[in-house]
């Protein structure tokens, strides 16, 4: 399932500007999961650089592998679980720079329990979101424990969940990764890129290195399917969601 929020006909008419939205529906109705979507986009945008992983660590995580056949799929929580807690603990949106979790210690027992989530263990395509991974699934983890978790430890615990289900993600992929590139909120967090790189010995950098903010990769990759849309061009990639077919995503709204 997939819930698209903002209303494109009220963007059209108040703009009077032809929108184009509503892009994973077509997909699930044509079999796949309608996410991730970008991993198109990004082998259009780095197809000089095959050998390369985008990294987009958003709220979940989702890696594109760019040589052929595309593959693309979320590797589990990103930054949704540290932002959760940095707000409950910290009065922040989020943990800047990741200086929260380097203050922190990891726990192992606490780590071992959230590693154990049934959905690291599925095969490609896959897909995730807060059904899967939120407080509640925490809490219930944390009751469990023989001792109590400060808050900077799991803040700490957190992240290593994150780097470290998106390096094994990597590795179980058995694909040649010259580097990984990283874009969303997540390439901001230094200490969490610095955990990725040390659990997949792998050089890890941001898409600055390429010229595009990782804040704006995600809106480029979508201005980029309104482009195709208008031109009746398929965006969805068939090995990375499940669909059945490339198929036209999201519909236009006119403007006045």
């Amino acid at each position: 399932f997939t819930l698209q929020i903002g209303d494109p006909n009220t963007i059209a008419h108040l703009t009077g500007i032809d929108t184009v939205a509503d892009f994973r529906r077509k997909d699930i109705a044509a079999g796949g999961q309608g996410a991730p979507l970008v991993p198109a986009f990004h082998q259009a945008m780095f197809n000089q650089n095959r050998d390369c992983a985008l990294l987009n660590i958003g709220g979940m995580a989702n890696v594109s592998l760019l040589a052929e056949p595309l593959l693309g799929f979320d590797t589990g929580p990103g930054n949704v679980l540290i932002d959760q807690y940095c707000r409950d603990y910290f009065g922040t949106d989020y943990d800047d720079e990741g200086h929260i979790a380097a203050s922190g210690k990891i726990r192992p027992d606490l780590l071992g329990l959230l590693q154990r989530h049934p959905f690291f263990l599925l095969s490609t395509p896959k897909s995730c979101g807060r059904e899967n991974f939120n407080k509640a699934w925490v809490e219930e983890s944390l009751s469990t424990l023989d001792t109590p978790v400060s808050p900077k430890d799991l803040i700490a615990t957190l992240t290593e969940l994150s780097a470290s289900s998106i390096s094994q993600a990597l590795h179980n992929s058995q694909r040649v990764i010259s580097e990984i590139v990283v874009c969303g909120g997540g390439a901001f967090n230094r200490y969490l890129c610095d955990r990725i790189a040390a659990l997949s010995g792998m050089n890890v950098t941001t898409s600055d290195t390429y010229g595009i903010a990782p804040q704006w990769m995600e809106a480029i990759a979508f201005a980029w399917f309104g482009m195709r849309t208008t031109k009746r061009l398929h965006s969805n990639c068939p090995s990375v969601t499940g669909a059945s077919k490339e198929v036209v995503l999201g519909a236009v709204y006119c403007g006045n």
